[in-house]
């Protein structure tokens, strides 16, 4: 799109300036629509079914056992097929929207010089397609249209969380940025290209005013983007007593409830009681991470064991060190997998995009992302470490940099000389062990 700036003052549409402002901006916009296209996936849900087994082992039901699994197997294959199908339509009719978007995209290509400029008509032509496709994407109903029960959902069985899942609507469909997202961006892009490209009152003829299509394209992003934000969900710390218990030794001491000299509270054991089941839940214990409510991507695992305080507990609680050290680090590592799960959904990319937009036409409004309780999520900021780390900090301002990196490294016995650096240090990869399966909950 490099020479479309040149190409626009060919056509004597716009001077030299400002056709190199406006290109500029919609250079980096369409630039990182490939990036939003790979992050969000195509299809966002894997079908899993498992197996009915049937316990007829005696030779006279042989044959009825037969039957019946092929009855089942001809069933789940109706069923995985109907969830499958269900997909399929919905992307056909995504398709089907954008391919009038792209349509009008394709003939701003054929309307370019050395072909004479194009006549009202034509340029009318090619907005209006681009405009078709936006204006059936801008409805709520193009948002809510996955079906909710091909997806799976985090389930911990209640050991942690439990389900943490989207409400379905009466027809079982919920919300979803997966396959759409990238699609409605990419068709916002061909309508500014197409748009200041071909009608030198673009900004004037459709935006600049709530009514208008482009603020009203403007207004669905920000409501999409702070949609799927609210949805990412950060699981819980524990609290004191749930991660470490106090109890006697065999002289009567105060001392803690361990495994191996790790904390076994509620949180390490998976909420399995005591004395009954010291041992961990075999997979859902010590959770942490974030996982995105509606299902489209899933960064929650084991937090690493946990020693004991090294001093005994006092008045029944462990040493405030102790408790202040952990929660820092927790929260920092929770944070972190919150900010990877705002990446891989596309959000990264997509707040990005409507900034940009926004700028292209003149809206100097916020993103609307404020507002949200998972506002952190989208970039580590001084403020929010200084926040994090008011348990050693303290409250006092103005934030010193060099006091929060302090801080930072203490915890990690580090010497990093950035935020990032000593940020990294503390953060280790979220991984499953005994790999839990996502349990996907029936529609109800």
């Amino acid at each position: 799109m490099s020479n479309l700036p040149e190409l626009a003052r060919a056509w004597g549409f716009v001077d030299q300036e400002s056709a190199t402002d406006v290109w500029s901006k919609i250079g980096s916009l369409v630039g990182v629509v490939a990036d939003v296209a790979g992050a969000v996936s195509g299809i966002g849900a894997v079908v899993e079914l498992a197996a009915t087994i049937i316990g007829l082992t005696s030779d006279a039901n042989a044959a009825i056992e037969a039957q019946l699994q092929t009855l089942i197997g001809a069933l789940n294959t109706l069923i995985a097929q109907n969830q499958i199908d269900a997909i399929v339509a919905y992307q056909k009719n995504v398709d089907n929207a954008v391919a009038y978007g792209q349509a009008g995209f394709d003939q701003l290509k054929a309307l370019l010089p050395p072909n004479p400029p194009p006549s009202q008509d034509q340029v009318t032509s090619a907005i209006r397609g681009c405009l078709q496709t936006l204006d059936i994407l801008d409805n709520d109903d193009e948002w809510r249209k996955w079906p909710f029960s091909t997806q799976l959902y985090y389930d911990d069985g209640g050991a942690w969380m439990g389900q943490i899942v989207p409400t379905p609507q009466p027809d079982g469909l919920v919300f979803s940025t997966a396959y759409i997202l990238p699609r409605f961006v990419l068709s916002l892009s061909q309508l500014l290209a197409v748009g200041f490209t071909l009608d030198p009152r673009f900004v004037a003829n459709y935006a600049g005013d709530p009514s208008k299509p482009v603020n009203r394209y403007i207004n669905r992003l920000q409501w999409v983007c702070s949609t799927a934000l609210d949805g990412i969900v950060v699981l819980r710390a524990p609290a004191p007593a749930e991660l470490v218990e106090t109890t006697s030794d065999d002289n009567g001491n105060p001392s803690y409830v361990s495994l191996g000299g790790f904390c076994v509270g509620p949180w390490g054991r998976g909420l399995n009681g005591v004395p009954t089941s010291l041992s961990p839940n075999p997979d859902w214990y010590q959770m942490y991470g974030a996982v995105d409510r509606y299902g489209n991507y899933f960064l929650a695992g084991n937090y690493p064991p946990v020693p004991v305080p090294a001093a005994p507990p006092a008045n029944g609680a462990p040493a405030a060190d102790f408790l202040n050290a952990f929660g820092i680090v927790h929260t920092i590592r929770s944070r972190d997998a919150g900010r990877q799960v705002f990446q891989q959904l596309g959000l990264g990319q997509a707040y990005a995009i409507l900034s940009q937009v926004k700028a292209i036409v003149g809206d100097s409004s916020p993103d609307g992302s404020q507002a949200s309780t998972n506002a952190n999520l989208k970039v580590w900021s001084l403020k929010d470490l200084a926040a994090i780390g008011a348990p050693i900090l303290g409250t006092s301002r103005p934030i010193r940099l060099s006091a929060v990196l302090a801080a930072l490294n203490k915890l990690s016995s580090g010497a990093n000389k950035s935020l990032r650096g000593a940020i990294g240090a503390l953060i280790i990869p979220v991984a499953l062990s005994g790999a839990p399966t996502l349990v996907q909950p029936a529609a109800g």
